[in-house]
């Protein structure tokens, strides 16, 4: 499958790589500079209002951000997640629907520690592992590689807790979105699916950061919001980016 026409990705990848670097340089020039502060500056600039964006291909497109938190504790009143963040991108009509759910790393030297526990959870059931990624964020040389969450599991010792690996090899950010794009990696999402990942995360939503009267969730379930209590105490994510690509009016890019 090809990246969709309706994008034009050069725009795509610049809008992107150039957010996640602005959120990586502001959160390297702090003092804390572990994974709770990296992921507030990625949220502040992922979701962040852009007028006049076009993305789109034969036809402008614009995007529109949405921020919620979702539930922070399981069942037993643990903190287990399959992801810290979680990103959907839904094209207008349906023509794309795709989630991806990250857990956040900090590395040096483009090597990073994982543990086992966090990778299970991410693979817990086969909907969160189909859509599992590490993000690796180096944080001397601003660099960020991305690994599904199965492959990096896969490479722990039999018996180890932790593993330390090299993430030289894996995909650039940039690799990343392009393959996901184009349905190389991560398994899209059908459009009106009750069982889909988004029906889930939106029963997780407490609250909606930037809710507006314009708030989109189609996939929002009926009777409004609801905590969903999962059977193995694992919450899908701590976080949840919502992009939506709609067709621009000649008058709102004047």
């Amino acid at each position: 499958m090809k990246v969709p026409a309706t994008l034009d990705l050069d725009r795509v990848l610049e809008a992107a790589l150039v957010a996640v670097h602005r959120a990586m340089q502001s959160w390297s020039e702090g003092g804390l500079q572990t994974e709770e502060p990296l992921l507030n500056h990625l949220i502040g600039e992922l979701s962040r209002k852009r007028r006049s964006c076009d993305i789109g291909g034969p036809t402008a497109s614009r995007v529109v951000n949405q921020i919620a938190l979702l539930h922070r504790k399981g069942d037993g009143n643990t903190d287990k997640f399959g992801a810290d963040l979680a990103v959907t991108l839904s094209i207008a009509d349906g023509i794309l629907l795709k989630t991806a759910l990250f857990q956040v790393k900090v590395g040096d030297a483009l090597t990073g520690s994982f543990a086992r526990s966090q990778l299970e959870d991410a693979t817990s059931d086969q909907q969160i592992r189909e859509r599992a990624f590490v993000c690796v964020f180096d944080r001397v040389r601003l660099r960020t590689r991305v690994k599904q969450a199965d492959a990096v599991l896969a490479n722990f010792k039999s018996g180890a807790e932790r593993s330390s690996q090299t993430c030289h090899d894996w995909d650039t950010l940039g690799e990343w979105i392009c393959k996901w794009l184009a349905c190389q990696i991560g398994k899209p999402s059908r459009v009106g699916d009750p069982n889909g990942i988004e029906p889930r995360l939106s029963r997780y939503v407490v609250e909606r950061r930037n809710e507006t009267p314009s708030w989109i969730e189609p996939w929002r379930p009926e009777g409004g919001k609801t905590v969903n209590r999962e059977s193995n105490g694992i919450i899908p994510a701590k976080a949840w980016l919502m992009i939506f690509v709609v067709p621009e009016s000649s008058s709102e890019r004047a």
